[in-house]
């Protein structure tokens, strides 16, 4: 993890090429499962966790850059094989990134962790 954090910094093209390998390999994986299942699923669990407790794992910046995109690609392919709702796991400190979840196509934000900094009011979440 402290390698690849870094990598994003000063290896961006390894840390790009490393994701997008990812995200094929997820898509391929997915495109076999709904291919069988699609049509019988009501919900889609993806994730990773963006914030620690006090605050977000990477920057806003980064997150719309490296990650968003990515995660959009691997969201619109599950949303064109299936009807089912997208579930993004992300826990600790992640209301930097709700509007971004919205934009990317996560219909349900699990879990919402009310106690980690800044997300204590349930009606901003």
């Amino acid at each position: 993890m402290d390698q690849f954090m870094m990598d994003i910094l000063i290896n961006k093209e390894f840390a790009n090429y490393l994701m997008d390998k990812i995200v094929d390999w997820d898509i391929a994986l997915l495109d076999g499962i709904l291919t069988e299942i699609g049509d019988y699923i009501e919900y889609q669990w993806i994730g990773d966790d963006w914030g620690v407790q006090h605050g977000p794992l990477i920057s806003l910046e980064m997150f719309r850059d490296i990650v968003a995109p990515r995660f959009k690609r691997i969201i619109d392919f599950i949303k064109s094989k299936t009807r089912a709702k997208v579930i993004y796991h992300t826990c600790d400190y992640t209301y930097f990134i709700m509007e971004d979840m919205i934009e990317i196509g996560v219909d349900i934000v699990q879990p919402l962790q009310a106690n980690a900094d800044r997300n204590e009011d349930p009606q901003r979440l």
